[in-house]
């Protein structure tokens, strides 16, 4: 591996992690739905929890997403290319580490925000039925008061 090539992928990493930075302080800042509710709506710290991991988990995503783009976008041979993505690879590896992770890929990574987006949503359709319910028993009780009412 070339110098030159270690040193356009340290540069572009870098600002890979700036732009994902940016982008992770103004969802925050802008109070994304999303961010909004977690932060605010007194969710069950389980749900929170999860909530977290699976933003972290799309956040590490959009790392690769964009290394990968910026790959796509560059002008050189196939070969190049190659050796380009495997000093990334190291580069987001190294990053990785510093979080905790060891050795994660692409796959496992997409498979894990699959599976928290899937338990994510099974809770949130769990806590419709629940307020479903709430309603229903509301409801039944409001008939049976008025009911008591008419009978009084």
């Amino acid at each position: 591996m070339k110098q030159d090539d270690a040193a356009w992928a340290k540069g572009r990493f870098l600002s890979i992690l700036r732009e994902c930075r940016e982008q992770l302080v103004h969802e925050t800042l802008a109070s994304s739905p999303e961010v909004y509710r977690v932060l605010y709506d007194g969710l069950s710290s389980k749900k929170v929890e999860i909530w977290e991991k699976k933003h972290e988990l799309e956040w590490f995503q959009l790392h690769l997403e964009k290394c990968q783009s910026c790959l796509d976008e560059a002008s050189c041979t196939a070969a190049r290319k190659r050796e380009l993505w495997k000093l990334f690879l190291q580069l987001y590896q190294s990053f990785l580490q510093k979080w905790g992770y060891q050795k994660y890929d692409w796959w496992f990574l997409g498979k894990e925000v699959e599976g928290l987006k899937a338990l994510l949503r099974t809770n949130s359709a769990w806590e419709q039925r629940i307020d479903e319910f709430k309603l229903d028993i509301r409801r039944q009780k409001k008939i049976l008061d008025c009911m008591i009412e008419e009978e009084s």
